[in-house]
């Protein structure tokens, strides 16, 4: 199975875990999403997983700016995901 590191911005609770998670869950070719939230750090994985543009386009549109995760970036480290303003709607949260 295929994977692909993502850095999410904007995301505070389980909510918006949830809200991420099906986001991307949703996108054609996309079979598991791990969403790691102190982090912002987001795993999806896929036989055939489409463009990161399409994953970004999906997050996005759920209201939370995403990235390709840089290389050997540890999925621990809270680095850019905290500095990152949410997708354009505003973020389907509860807490916002």
């Amino acid at each position: 199975m295929n994977s692909i590191d993502l850095k999410v911005g904007g995301m505070t609770c389980g909510s918006c875990v949830s809200h991420v998670r099906t986001a991307l869950s949703d996108v054609e070719g996309v079979q598991a999403v791990e969403v790691d939230l102190a982090s912002g750090h987001v795993r999806v994985r896929g036989e055939a997983l489409p463009a990161l543009d399409v994953m970004l386009h999906a997050l996005a549109a759920a209201g939370y700016a995403g990235a390709a995760a840089q290389a050997g970036e540890s999925p621990g480290s809270p680095d850019a995901a905290t500095n990152m303003k949410p997708g354009p709607t505003g973020g389907g949260c509860c807490c916002r």
